[in-house]
């Protein structure tokens, strides 16, 4: 089974409550990233949400796609950044031979409202 980490993207509307929904989950292996903010049905911060969704895509591209650096170290980099109300945790570990079909467990598991 190949190797992958996981991070849930958060969303923080109120910063003063620090009160956060999650709205996208980032898969990476040693070579890709794959990523997905699915439309929710209570409309959670749509529009930043597809703001911060277009910035991650453009980081993937410069720093992974590129060949700049690697899934797995990318993940922990914007982990450790800071964003105005986004929140990146940390990796975890999970096992998987399809990195997609992890993706779309985690998005139904974490991130479907």
């Amino acid at each position: 089974m190949a190797k992958a980490f996981y991070s849930l993207v958060q969303y923080i509307a109120d910063l003063e409550r620090q009160e956060a929904t999650n709205v996208g989950v980032l898969v990476a292996t040693a070579e890709t990233v794959e990523w997905e903010f699915p439309q929710r049905n209570d409309q959670v911060g749509s529009e930043p949400v597809g703001r911060f969704a277009d910035l991650i895509a453009y980081l993937i591209r410069e720093q992974v796609d590129s060949g700049s650096q690697n899934g797995e170290d990318f993940l922990r980099e914007i982990a450790r950044r800071r964003f105005s109300h986004f929140r990146v945790l940390e990796p975890s570990l999970i096992d998987t031979a399809v990195p997609g079909g992890a993706l779309n467990r985690l998005i139904e598991t974490l991130v479907a409202d």
